[in-house]
């Protein structure tokens, strides 16, 4: 095997690397949502399908369209939704009741 070929193990490894940095840049960036147009703002930004960090925004609008976790949402994601929503409710951009609905769903999704 010539030494410019990557293994199945390495290439794994590098995407994993992207998806911890691209997670690292994400988190803050989601923290800092206080607002729906904060959340519109960030997902306007959203890298391509298929780039490390594009399933971190396709599983945050779905949750906020369904409030249900997307498959394959992590639990660090999940931990980060619950004071999102109450941001967004505290806010007054999200009726209580929905606020009310997507925490217990996440705090069921937790367990």
């Amino acid at each position: 095997m010539a030494d410019s070929q990557k293994t199945t193990v390495n290439i794994t490894a590098d995407w994993q690397r992207l998806e911890r940095h691209a997670w690292e840049k994400f988190r803050p960036r989601l923290e800092a949502v206080r607002s729906l147009a904060d959340v519109h703002a960030l997902l306007a930004d959203a890298p391509p399908v298929g780039s490390p960090s594009s399933p971190f925004f396709s599983n945050l609008a779905f949750f906020l369209v369904t409030f249900r976790p997307a498959p394959g949402t992590g639990p660090d994601e999940l931990a980060l939704y619950e004071p999102l929503l109450q941001r967004l409710a505290a806010a007054g951009d999200l009726d209580r009741r929905d606020a009310a609905v997507g925490l217990a769903v996440i705090r069921n999704a937790a367990v």
